[in-house]
């Protein structure tokens, strides 16, 4: 277009005589600032925030046009006469939209500084006014695609953190909702373990013989007629073996701990009251790496 167009003037005759490579570029770099512009306001279209969001973020909204209107009226107006000229105000503006409102609000901020700008810098207003219309124009296309550029890529990249944010909260809800579920259900195993070692009348056990470590279920305590909050180890168990069975279980027990193989046997045990119960206890070794 820019070719064409610059063809177009050239060989017509059309406007001012100006060197066709000074038109070319800058009628290039108007096409390309007004994409920069225009396009992402197009395709961003889709992403824009819901009216939920803006109605519930009105008053900061309407706070930060104002703000935005005020930086680019101050810097292309001409107003007040003989005021320094810093475009670079509009930047602090830029990027609260950028933070707080995403990529779509920014393209429509960039936007409005592009009209303001443009219609002050045509009739000599602001910081590019004191070139000619040309240079101006230029000048102030590449402070416009820079700028813009600049912040519709902190845009992106505060939406694209923001995305993992809740893509990371999604999995963490749905992580703790999934242990939740597992921790009930063995939950209700457990229960109904218990349930079962109740009816049946037996009980379950191990023992770490590093750390004389023994834990029983809390049918095998009523077995063995134990509280279940005595602290018990092997020498417990022992204690409550008839004194008969007692050489007896603890060889077993001990002979199974060098071979590592399994190990059943039938053993009487010795109530406090005197009463006396035969059991069958049963159990396996195993080993760890070291």
């Amino acid at each position: 277009a820019a070719s064409i167009g610059t063809a177009t003037v050239t060989i017509g005759s059309l406007g001012t005589r100006t060197d066709p490579g000074a038109v070319w570029l800058t009628w290039w770099l108007g096409d390309t600032v007004g994409a920069i512009v225009v396009a992402p306001i197009v395709l961003l279209w889709e992403r824009r925030p819901l009216l939920a969001d803006i109605a519930r973020r009105l008053p900061e909204l309407v706070l930060l046009l104002a703000m935005l209107g005020l930086a680019a009226f101050a810097v292309f107006s001409p107003w007040p006469k003989g005021r320094p000229d810093f475009p670079v105000i509009l930047i602090p503006v830029m990027l609260w939209s950028a933070f707080r409102f995403g990529a779509w609000f920014t393209a429509i901020g960039s936007a409005m500084v592009v009209v303001m700008a443009v219609y002050g810098t045509l009739r000599g207003w602001g910081p590019f006014g004191r070139w000619s219309l040309n240079d101006a124009l230029l000048i102030l296309q590449a402070f416009v695609g820079m700028t813009t550029t600049m912040m519709l890529s902190v845009a992106t990249e505060v939406s694209r953190r923001r995305d993992v944010e809740r893509d990371l909260r999604r999995l963490n809800d749905a992580l703790e909702h999934t242990v939740m579920a597992r921790t009930d259900e063995l939950l209700k195993v457990n229960d109904r373990l218990v349930e079962a070692q109740e009816v049946a009348h037996v009980g379950s056990w191990e023992w770490d013989i590093g750390a004389d470590v023994v834990w029983w279920s809390d049918e095998l305590y009523r077995i063995y007629g134990l509280d279940r909050r005595e602290a018990i180890g092997y020498e417990t168990f022992l204690g409550r073996v008839h004194p008969g069975d007692r050489p007896m279980v603890d060889a077993i027990v001990r002979k199974a701990m060098e071979t590592g193989q399994p190990f059943a046997f039938d053993h009487r045990v010795v109530h406090d009251d005197g009463s006396v119960r035969t059991l069958y206890g049963a159990g396996r070794v195993i080993r760890d790496s070291s």
